[in-house]
C-alpha cells in the first residue's frame, strides 16, 4: 500500500543523528564548486546558486527540528501511548517521555509540513541549477521541478549528451507526486489521510 502512495517503506531503523550528519554537508557542493567556486558568502544580489544554498540551509534546519521530534514521537507511541491507552501506570521513564512529547506535540504536524514544503522549494532551486549545463533549443523548465520532470517524462526521443540525466529524471523521481507535491497542493486545507499515512510511515521507520 505504501509503495502505491509513492513512499517506499524503510527496511531498517532510521538513525536521525546519522542522517543529519550526512545531510549537514550539501551533496551538491562539488557541483556548485564546478559552477562558480565557493559561494557560501553573504551576497547583496542573489543568483541561482545563492538561492539554492539558502533554500538548502532552510531545508536542513527544518529536518534538524523535525527528525528529533519524530524520533521522540515514535518512542512515545511505542511506550507511554499504549500504557495510557490500556490504563496502565506510567514508569518514571514513561512520565519523562510523555512530558517531552507533550512539549513538541502541538508542532509535530507543522514541522512535518515545513519539511515537505521546503523540500518542494528545494527541488525548484535544484532544477534551476541545470541551466548551467543543459543547452540547446529544446529545454525544460528551469523554474518548476514539476514542469521540468513532465518535459522529460513526455519526451520519447533521446536527449543527446544528457540522456543519462533525462533518464534519471524520468525513472528515478516518481516519489515527487506523493507526498511532496500532494502536501504542497493541500497545505492550506485540512489534514487528509495520505499525509497522515506519510507521517505514520515515519513513525514506523523510527520505531
Amino acid at each position: 500500500m505504501h509503495d502505491l502512495r509513492g513512499h517506499k517503506p524503510l527496511h531498517r531503523r532510521l538513525n536521525y543523528r546519522k542522517e543529519l550528519r550526512r545531510l549537514r554537508n550539501d551533496p551538491l557542493a562539488p557541483l556548485i564548486a564546478a559552477f562558480g567556486g565557493d559561494r557560501r558568502l553573504p551576497r547583496v544580489f542573489q543568483d541561482t546558486i545563492s538561492r539554492y544554498e539558502e533554500t538548502y540551509e532552510c531545508y536542513y534546519l527544518c529536518l534538524s527540528r523535525f527528525l528529533p521530534e519524530q524520533s521522540l514521537a515514535a518512542r512515545w507511541r511505542n511506550g507511554p501511548h499504549y500504557r495510557l491507552r490500556y490504563g496502565r501506570r506510567y514508569t518514571p521513564r514513561d512520565s519523562e517521555l510523555a512530558r517531552r512529547f507533550n512539549t513538541i506535540a502541538p508542532f509535530l504536524y507543522l514541522d512535518f509540513y515545513n519539511c515537505l514544503l521546503w523540500a518542494r522549494i528545494l527541488l525548484d532551486r535544484i532544477v534551476a541549477l541545470s541551466r548551467y549545463f543543459l543547452t540547446g533549443q529544446t529545454l525544460p523548465s528551469f523554474h518548476s521541478f514539476s514542469d521540468h520532470r513532465k518535459f522529460f517524462v513526455k519526451r520519447t526521443a533521446s536527449y543527446g549528451g544528457h540522456e543519462d540525466y533525462a533518464r534519471y529524471i524520468r525513472d528515478q523521481t516518481e516519489w515527487f507526486d506523493m507526498p511532496i507535491k500532494h502536501v504542497r497542493d493541500t497545505t492550506s486545507s485540512t489534514l487528509r489521510r495520505p499525509t497522515c499515512v506519510c507521517l505514520g510511515t515515519l513513525f514506523r521507520a523510527m520505531s
